[in-house]
Formats: C-alpha cells, sequence, structure tokens
C-alpha cells in the first residue's frame, strides 16, 4: 500500500459535509469543499507545466490557503517544498536580497 497523505486523508472521511477547518474568523470549511479546492488547484499546476515529482517551492504564511495548496501538490504527486516567509530579518540588505531576484 503506498498511498499519499491527500489520499490517506479523504480514504477516511466518512462525511464530506463535516467542517474540516475553522478559520480565526469564524468563517468554515467543509471536507468535501478542502477537497474540491485542492482538486482544483492541482489541475492549475498540471496546466502551468508542473510534472508528476517535481518540487514546487512557495512562500506563503501558515494559513488555509497554504494548507489546500499542500494538499494539492501532494494529491498531484508532486512535492512541496515551502519557505515561511521570516518574522524578522538582521539587515534591511539581506531583507531585499532576498526580496528580489537577479
Amino acid at each position: 500500500m503506498t498511498a499519499n497523505l491527500f489520499e490517506l486523508l479523504e480514504r477516511s472521511i466518512v462525511d464530506r459535509s463535516k467542517v474540516a477547518i475553522t478559520t480565526p474568523a469564524g468563517e468554515t470549511i467543509g471536507y468535501g469543499d478542502l477537497i474540491a479546492l485542492s482538486g482544483r488547484l492541482a489541475n492549475v499546476l498540471t496546466a502551468r507545466g508542473v510534472k508528476p515529482g517535481d518540487r514546487v517551492a512557495v512562500q506563503v504564511e501558515k494559513s488555509v490557503p497554504a494548507l489546500v495548496l499542500y494538499l494539492a501538490t501532494v494529491r498531484a504527486g508532486r512535492s512541496i517544498f515551502p519557505s515561511i516567509p521570516p518574522i524578522c530579518w538582521r539587515s534591511s540588505r539581506t531583507s531585499s536580497a532576498m526580496r528580489s531576484p537577479r
């Protein structure tokens, strides 16, 4: 049995209408919606040319959209390489270098 995390999650859901996530603002997202959102985003990755086995590097805050992106990436057979934005930088020069590609 070689299931990825998304497949294990999907198999374990008995009732897709149940709440999967409650945001700090009080918004609720059901398991069915979470699966649908991740499916749409997985299709976008494929349409953009990201192939199974590719690594997807992203810089995201910890958030519901970041979780959906993670699930979509795994669901599509890709690997995700998240980079959490830093809270502070030692110098503005380092910060500037990290923000602007050369």
